[in-house]
């Protein structure tokens, strides 16, 4: 069974996306629940809760929090006789994939920064390594650590810098193997 954008149901369900999104976004019953729109497909929180033997509050909860990472979507419905509303919801593996794309991209951000930070800034650190602070600050401290009192040298971050590069460098490529993974998919490949 396939989306309407494309991505394999049953793929999104056993991938690591999901999982990700599911130990992240949701707690113990968000398998559960997306377990149980994988097999409906369009259903309700009332049908899958239901289905689950759950209380209607904790279903909706995990649907919100699922759609907030867009691993959801729904239509709303109403009924002409009662005039009551209903939800209609289904997975969404394309807005997850997207929504994790932007969250590794975010990181990436993020991590590219702190190296050129660190990359750019002599620290200072007693031999403890109580904290490590910057050279304009040790000045102040008269290179005396603020925490024990120990005198302050020149700290040796390369470990850190090369951490960095190595995460930035995964994501890079998590990156490069989506595009081809995509790609791939548009040429009637994976």
């Amino acid at each position: 069974m396939e989306s309407p954008n494309g991505v394999s149901l049953e793929w999104f369900v056993q991938s690591s996306a999901l999982t990700y999104i599911l130990e992240n976004v949701e707690g113990e019953n968000g398998k559960e629940v997306a377990e149980v729109l994988a097999e409906e497909g369009e259903t309700t929180s009332e049908e899958i809760a239901n289905e689950l033997g759950m209380k209607l509050g904790p279903v909706r909860s995990v649907l919100e929090s699922l759609y907030e990472a867009r691993a959801t979507d729904f239509r709303r419905s109403r009924d002409d006789e009662t005039g009551w509303i209903s939800f209609y919801w289904w997975l969404n593996p394309s807005g997850a994939l997207n929504y994790l794309a932007r969250k590794k991209r975010s990181l990436l951000q993020k991590i590219k920064e702190k190296l050129q930070y660190e990359r750019r800034t002599v620290f200072f650190a007693c031999k403890n390594r109580c904290t490590k602070v910057e050279f304009d600050r040790a000045v102040e401290l008269e290179f005396r650590c603020p925490e024990c009192g120990g005198e302050m040298h020149r700290a040796d971050n390369d470990g850190f810098v090369c951490s960095l590069e190595e995460k930035s460098e995964k994501l890079e490529g998590n990156f490069e193997n989506r595009v081809r993974e995509r790609e791939g998919k548009a040429g009637g490949g994976i």
